[in-house]
């Protein structure tokens, strides 16, 4: 049977996700070198002069799994830049505060910095029953708030801690210290969880990810985070459908031009923009055109891009292409894509449409130049 046609298509999920995969490795790595360069450019501030390291490079071939080693890797070695930029600002932030502590006081203090977490020597080495001494309490009090990021909160209670007139004092704004640190890491592991969703949807330049990414960049709690979730994976669903169109619609231009017909270099722009799209045969008198809707189906058939009439030689044309699209389906299956026939008309139920090609080529290159120019068709 020939005539106009459709088909759906069911794309193998796995390669789209695979190169899904390559996709979103290779923009957290782009992303991951920008911040290494910059961190790098902080040490040598300190005089820690480090080169960045190198972007690893991931094959447009390459499996999921090489493409998340590749990362993971990449990652961990950003990861410890960025602790060593950390523990040296902590360490100058402690230098600061012990500035501001009497010398006697001050000597006693040793913070080691070989951890993420600060330690004193003065006030480890104190014993439960060892004489109340309110100056060296101070020796507490320093590591502590060199961990707080908020520089105006870490000023204020460093002030009251020189201004405290007992060690029972000092011991409460350890305490607070301490609480204000335990809600300090939980809102860090928070806004940790959400980076890492938006992370799953670098690779994606869409409104809906664009929409996604700001929900969860503002997300408070534990709600928000849901909800911005959910739009990340709404914005993932989405992108893959856009991707198995593009998919198909590449494939289909590359067996067509395999198969003799003639694809023009805007084919697969206008295809992906949803406009009809004409592959011209071996007859120039006529041509295959398609459509690739958004609800995943190839609508197809044979229109005549000469102005005179001839029934017979239509019929063969469509004839002839009937037997092109059973290839097409045959090698686009090799391709794990397969297209199963919805619909279809016999020749002559359906008169053949008519293009004239010259309209046609103008047509197209009217809408490539609007979309460039970014006005409306």
């Amino acid at each position: 049977m020939s005539g106009p046609k459709g088909y759906a298509w069911e794309v193998a999920q796995e390669e789209l996700r695979r190169q899904a995969a390559v996709s979103n490795a290779r923009a957290r790595i782009a992303m991951l070198r920008d911040e290494a360069r910059a961190v790098c450019a902080a040490l040598a501030a300190w005089g820690d002069v480090r080169t960045a390291p190198e972007r690893p490079s991931i094959a447009a071939s390459a499996s999921s799994a090489d493409a998340g080693e590749a990362l993971a890797s990449f990652e961990a070695t950003v990861a410890a830049l960025r602790d060593d930029l950390g523990h040296r600002e902590r360490a100058a932030v402690a230098a600061r505060l012990i500035s501001s502590i009497p010398e006697t006081v001050a000597g006693s203090i040793a913070l080691d910095w070989t951890s993420a977490k600060a330690e004193t020597t003065g006030a480890s080495q104190r014993t439960a029953g060892s004489a109340a001494d309110t100056t060296m309490e101070l020796a507490d009090v320093v590591p502590l708030l060199s961990q707080v990021d908020d520089e105006t909160l870490r000023e204020r209670w460093m002030g009251n801690a020189l201004a405290a007139t007992g060690s029972s004092a000092l011991a409460g704004l350890c305490r607070e210290v301490r609480g204000h640190l335990v809600q300090q890491r939980r809102v860090a592991a928070f806004r940790q969880r959400c980076a890492r969703v938006i992370e799953g949807i670098a690779d994606i330049a869409s409104p809906q990810a664009d929409a996604a990414r700001r929900m969860l960049h503002s997300a408070v709690d534990e709600s928000g985070l849901a909800e911005g979730a959910s739009a990340a994976r709404r914005a993932r669903a989405a992108w893959e459908r856009h991707a198995a169109r593009q998919h198909v619609i590449t494939q289909t231009a590359a067996v067509l031009a395999e198969l003799g017909h003639t694809v023009d270099e805007g084919f697969v722009v206008d295809a992906l923009e949803g406009d009809f799209v004409i592959a011209g045969t071996a007859d120039p008198r006529y041509g295959l055109q398609l459509r690739f809707t958004d609800r995943g189906q190839m609508l197809t058939n044979t229109v005549a891009l000469a102005e005179s009439a001839d029934p017979g030689a239509d019929r063969q044309a469509e004839e002839s292409e009937c037997e092109a699209l059973g290839e097409l389906s045959r090698r686009l299956g090799e391709s794990r894509i397969e297209l199963v026939r919805t619909h279809a008309v016999a020749p002559g139920v359906v008169a053949m449409e008519r293009r004239v090609r010259p309209a046609t080529t103008r047509e197209s290159e009217r809408r490539r130049r609007s979309r460039s120019e970014g006005t409306i068709r």
